[in-house]
């Protein structure tokens, strides 16, 4: 069985949005360049897969991945003076997982028990970009005053312990 699936990603990130603010003031105030509020994180699109294959009728053995990404901006230009912030967050998840299907139950029920172990990747990224153009004798130059990329990455281990119950399928069931 495979399943693909589609969403929309809330990750809670209010210190990441404080910190767009915290560099949009300081941008403002000490280099007194009106760059105009930047979006915060929200919902991000979010795609995932899962495979699964039953072994026998006791065992079944699955992979799912999935990922989130969003990237935010903010930007100021005029004559003389170019200023770019980008900001990006994305999560990647992988997991591979062992269920032991119990012998069926009341009313045809299949009930499992799984164990799903996986990583989590989470990378944060902040790109900032100024330059000014500047007179010097008879030309124009334009001087980088500003260029940093950084990026900052994490990963946990993770474990799922599930409890699954479906009914059975209809070729299992007795015809009355």
């Amino acid at each position: 069985m495979l399943s693909v699936s589609g969403g929309l990603a809330s990750p809670v990130l209010g210190a990441v949005n404080e910190t767009l603010d915290k560099t949009i003031r300081d941008w403002n105030q000490n280099a007194l360049i009106p760059i105009g509020p930047i979006d915060h994180f929200a919902s991000a699109p979010s795609f995932g897969f899962r495979g699964i294959y039953r072994y026998d009728r006791d065992i079944s053995v699955s992979f799912s991945a999935s990922y989130s990404g969003q990237t935010v901006n903010a930007s100021y230009r005029d004559t003389v003076a170019y200023l770019n912030l980008d900001r990006s967050v994305q999560t990647t998840g992988v997991m591979l997982g062992l269920a032991y299907w119990f012998p069926p139950l009341l009313f045809d029920m299949e009930v499992s028990f799984g164990v799903d172990f996986g990583l989590l990747f989470a990378r944060a990224e902040a790109i900032s970009y100024y330059t000014r153009e500047e007179k010097s004798g008879a030309t124009t130059v334009t001087v980088v005053y500003f260029d940093s990329d950084a990026i900052q990455s994490r990963s946990c281990t993770l474990i799922l312990m599930r409890f699954t119950g479906k009914r059975g399928s209809s070729r299992t069931r007795p015809v009355f």
